[in-house]
Formats: structure tokens, C-alpha cells, sequence
């Protein structure tokens, strides 16, 4: 994902900068000086070949969203997700098998050139095995390709897509479903950043312990 980086962080200066044209219509945008308009990339500040892969990791990033580009965005009806509040519940570093998994991204293949559109891509799958390697942590996703012809066998382009858990309450007669603490519930765990070779082809990603736990200032740096 890393070569990724200088891509992503180019469509987002170029989204920077159409809100910031819009924004200086403001005179309070005007007031707050060029920091809010800041754009910052932090990744790990090391990798390793991992052994079970013959991949580079850790291999994710994380680009922080200038202030006023945010609420702006925001003002478009999107959400952003906090980590931060989250880290403040131990648990949710913790990897357990409670609840169901979902991969999300947006497979390339998938891309329709008529509309210039991709497709979402939700698959409800489980972990087929965790992998811990020092402070960073792995998920290693089912995709039962031989089960599910109808899904993509190639997975470029869902670099940086979320792996979420969910977890639901359920009544003794299984008539009833209901998520009891959306907080601690529905979980972004994992980001994908790797496909295995076809046969038996899974999705790998960083864990819940690397994205609340590891991903702080002891084990990243600012990229310039």
C-alpha cells in the first residue's frame, strides 16, 4: 500500500483544494491561516518481510484530513469514524471471533468504464487465522472463492478497504437481532492490504491491536 501513498495523498490535495476554493468565499476559513489546510501522512516507521507471506509489513497509512476539509466533508452527509475515542475501551484491541466479519473496498475489476463508476465490494466472511508478529498484528480472510463463483477472484484496488466485526444480540428463539452497544459493537478491526496467490486466495490485513494499539507515535513517523 505504500506505493499507493503518494496517489492517495494527490487526490486528496486535489479535494483539499477545491474546498478550500469554495471555503474562501469565508471570511472565518480566511481567518484560520493555512494549518487547517495542512495535509499530514503518518506510517510505520520499519518493515519486515513476513515469513507466512513473502510480504513487506506492517504496510498501512493513515492520512489525516486538514479541519476545515473535514467539516466540510462532513457537511456533505459523510462520517468519520474515531479510533481515538475508541482506544479508550482496552477491549477493542483485543482480537476475538465474537460477531461476523465484513470485508469492504472497491475491486478494480469491478470498475465500470461506461460510468466511471466501482461497485462497493461487502463480503461477509470469518478470519481463517490471526498473526501476531512483534507489536503488529494480522488477519488473514477467507474468500471460499470455489464456493462463491459469482465473486471477484482478483482483489487489486482493496488496499486500505476496512475489515470490520460486528457483533449482535440475539434472542433465545432467533427471531430477534438488536447490537446492544453500537460503540463497542461495530468495529472497524483490520485494513486490508494484500492478496494471497489465487488458490486458496485470502485477504490479509493489520489487526485490531495494530490500528489502537500500535499506531502511535512510538511506531510511526510523519511521511514528507
Amino acid at each position: 500500500m505504500f506505493e499507493d501513498l503518494g496517489s492517495a495523498l494527490a487526490g486528496l490535495d486535489n479535494l483539499v483544494r477545491f474546498l478550500r476554493e469554495h471555503a474562501e468565499s469565508r471570511d472565518a476559513a480566511l481567518d484560520l491561516g493555512p494549518l487547517v489546510w495542512s495535509i499530514l501522512a503518518f506510517a510505520p516507521k520499519s518493515q519486515a518481510t513476513l515469513a507466512e507471506l513473502g510480504a513487506k509489513g506492517p504496510d498501512i497509512a493513515f492520512i489525516q484530513v486538514p479541519l476545515l476539509a473535514g467539516n466540510d466533508i462532513e457537511a456533505y452527509g459523510k462520517v468519520f469514524y474515531s479510533i481515538d475515542r475508541r482506544r479508550e475501551n482496552a477491549d477493542v484491541a483485543s482480537f476475538t471471533e465474537r460477531g461476523f466479519w465484513i470485508l469492504t473496498g472497491s475491486p478494480q475489476v469491478l470498475f465500470n468504464p461506461s460510468t466511471g463508476m466501482v461497485p462497493s465490494f461487502l463480503y461477509d466472511t470469518f478470519v481463517n487465522k490471526y498473526l501476531s508478529v512483534g507489536v503488529w498484528d494480522y488477519l488473514f480472510m477467507n474468500l471460499s472463492l470455489n464456493q462463491n463463483p459469482e465473486i471477484p477472484k482478483a482483489y487489486g484496488g482493496m488496499s486500505g478497504g476496512g475489515i470490520w466485526r460486528a457483533a449482535f444480540w440475539m434472542s433465545p428463539d432467533q427471531t430477534e437481532f438488536s447490537v446492544e452497544d453500537e460503540q463497542r459493537d461495530i468495529l472497524l478491526s483490520g485494513v486490508a492490504f494484500y492478496q494471497t496467490g489465487l488458490h486458496d486466495r485470502q485477504i490479509i490485513g493489520h489487526g485490531p491491536k495494530s490500528l489502537y494499539s500500535t499506531f502511535t507515535d512510538a511506531y510511526t513517523h510523519e511521511v514528507p
